[in-house]
């Protein structure tokens, strides 16, 4: 199974819009498993987390090696 991590950074003004893109993503790719977590405890989970697809709110220069690191990983 395939998986979609999806960060979010403020639930007050981030939660609704993730879900929607949540649900949307559920109904367009049926064999993909989401999952929505706040940054840094997901950020966490990612280092032994299996390979899939993050949907960050931005980037910045300090995430470059983070993203690299669990680019390498193999599914």
């Amino acid at each position: 199974m395939k998986i979609i991590y999806i960060i979010i950074e403020n639930f007050n003004r981030e939660l609704i819009g993730k879900l929607f893109l949540s649900i949307k993503l559920i109904n367009f790719y049926k064999n993909y498993k989401i999952i929505i977590g706040e940054k840094n405890q997901l950020r966490k989970y990612l280092k032994k987390a299996p390979p899939g697809i993050i949907i960050e709110k931005g980037m910045r220069k300090g995430m470059i090696k983070n993203l690299k690191d669990f680019k390498k990983k193999k599914t």
